[in-house]
């Protein structure tokens, strides 16, 4: 799925232009999370002189909701290439609250 969301922030469509939007919000975000955890972290340990960690913020993942994973998602499936050719989604569904939220209806899937 992430080249998928990788080709997406890459268009020149309002998809893409949200897309980005969200992940550098998602991003600061998780950001923001893991450098008060390291700090936190390293208060507790004492470390070596010169043998001290540094936060990298590149390091850091994040998640992009999961209704605007499936709206890129159904944008894709409706494409000519795809309804032709088909789409290969592999390790697609990743976790159990994403899949109850599917069936339960609350993220909606439209089929074309």
């Amino acid at each position: 799925m992430g080249s998928l969301l990788e080709e997406y922030a890459q268009k020149q469509l309002p998809l893409g232009e949200e897309l980005r939007a969200v992940s550098a919000e998602c991003r600061e975000r998780a950001v923001e999370q893991a450098q008060l955890q390291f700090e936190e972290q390293k208060t507790k340990k004492k470390t070596k002189k010169g043998a001290e960690e540094e936060f990298d913020a590149a390091k850091v993942p994040f998640k992009i909701p999961d209704e605007l994973v499936l709206r890129i998602l159904q944008h894709k499936l409706s494409q000519q290439k795809c309804l032709t050719r088909g789409f290969v989604l592999d390790s697609f569904c990743k976790s159990l609250d994403f899949i109850q939220n599917v069936y339960a209806g609350e993220i909606l899937i439209q089929t074309g």
